[in-house]
């Protein structure tokens, strides 16, 4: 997953697609402090690195 992540998005940040409302957000690096909000459904891929992902009361961390 992560190699078709660096071939198609390119570069960091929210990269809009053909379909109506689907988005494909990049981040290649975070600051320790940095927290990123989705208010609308998601589905979230964290595809490499080290994770700590909050979903409601859930703590996902790797």
């Amino acid at each position: 997953m992560a190699r078709l992540i660096n071939e198609y998005a390119l570069s960091d940040g929210v990269l809009n697609q053909s379909i109506s409302r689907l988005t494909i957000n990049r981040y290649a690096q975070t600051d320790t402090n940095w927290i990123k909000v989705f208010y609308l459904p998601s589905v979230l891929f964290v595809a490499q690195g080290v994770k700590d992902v909050h979903a409601g009361a859930e703590n996902i961390s790797s």
